[in-house]
């Protein structure tokens, strides 16, 4: 029955978003969908394996907070 609710994160950036939460998901990185999210005010992603940021979000108008802590996210050096 839960599988008639599951959907991918292409299947939401049309939609309003302003919160998600991808906190402990395993996950390396960011998807690139996140960028299209243009509603998007916070970004959890907690508790990951997540080692640099997308090129963009800085262009995500909306954001208000990030979090990202519990990564190893490294500075940007470009």
């Amino acid at each position: 029955m839960l599988s008639r609710w599951m959907c991918t994160l292409q299947e939401l950036a049309p939609l309003a978003i302003t919160r998600l939460v991808l906190d402990h998901n395993l996950l390396r990185k960011l998807p690139d969908v996140v960028l299209n999210l243009r509603y998007l005010a916070v970004l959890q992603a907690a508790g990951n394996s997540i080692t640099h940021l997308p090129d963009g979000l800085d262009r995500l108008q909306p954001l208000q907070a990030l979090m990202v802590s519990e990564n190893q996210v490294q500075p940007n050096t470009a």
